[in-house]
């Protein structure tokens, strides 16, 4: 919860320390990974914060906000297509992520060429 409140007042350094005890005490819990990976993301380290998501996704496979997270990382730096691979399979896990279906329109137009 402490990660959580710097976090939430912009206290990026002090959540990142946070987290990092976090995961330190408890490397099997998933979520004290996935906001690690989202203060990484925030900090514009997307190589720790995809690793970060990768641990996530060892520990817990049907984790779709990391899989979705990942999508939004690998869309910004240009893969698109691995990016389009991930939101199918958040969709799978969850369809009522908000405008996931959207996001793969948009990604599939411009990956496949054309619509679903």
């Amino acid at each position: 919860s402490w990660g959580i409140d710097a976090l939430e007042a912009d206290q990026l350094d002090r959540a990142l320390a946070s987290f990092d005890e976090g995961v330190a005490l408890a490397p099997t819990y998933p979520e004290g990974w996935h906001k690690r990976s989202a203060v990484h993301y925030l900090l514009d380290d997307y190589g720790s914060a995809l690793n970060d998501l990768e641990h996530v996704l060892l520990l817990e496979p049907r984790h779709f906000p990391a899989l979705a997270g990942m999508a939004v990382m690998l869309e910004e730096v240009g893969e698109r297509q691995g990016a389009l691979k991930l939101l199918r399979r958040a969709r799978e896990l969850n369809p009522h992520l908000d405008q996931i279906d959207e996001r793969i329109d948009a990604l599939q137009v411009e990956v496949e060429g054309r619509g679903i």
